[in-house]
């Protein structure tokens, strides 16, 4: 998938085995402020190792290294990727990231 190979290739050079996990639009400052929307497990539904099945869970995509959940999870997050869905606008993203001084 598109939007997978963008983020995977934007890391350049080795990249740990990944997971994704699909959040709704109303989590992501929760996903901003601990690194995760819920209690990260192994388990297969928790996360995904396919972008496209993550997005199906929502529009606030996190991007976790496979080898740190969940023993590691303060050191798991990759990443975010929102898309503009169910009320999620850049500017508005944008606000919540500086808000929380990720910016």
């Amino acid at each position: 998938m598109a939007w997978q190979a963008l983020f995977e290739r934007s890391f350049g050079g080795e990249l740990p085995s990944v997971r994704y996990r699909g959040a709704p639009a109303s989590a992501l400052t929760t996903v901003l402020a601990k690194g995760f929307d819920s209690e990260p497990t192994l388990g297969s539904g928790w996360s995904h190792p396919r972008l496209r099945e993550a997005m199906a869970m929502g529009p606030v995509i996190q991007v976790f290294r496979a080898d740190r959940l969940p023993d590691d999870v303060g050191r798991a997050l990759l990443g975010i990727i929102v898309f503009e869905e169910d009320g999620l606008q850049a500017a508005g993203v944008r606000a919540i990231v500086r808000e929380f001084g990720l910016s």
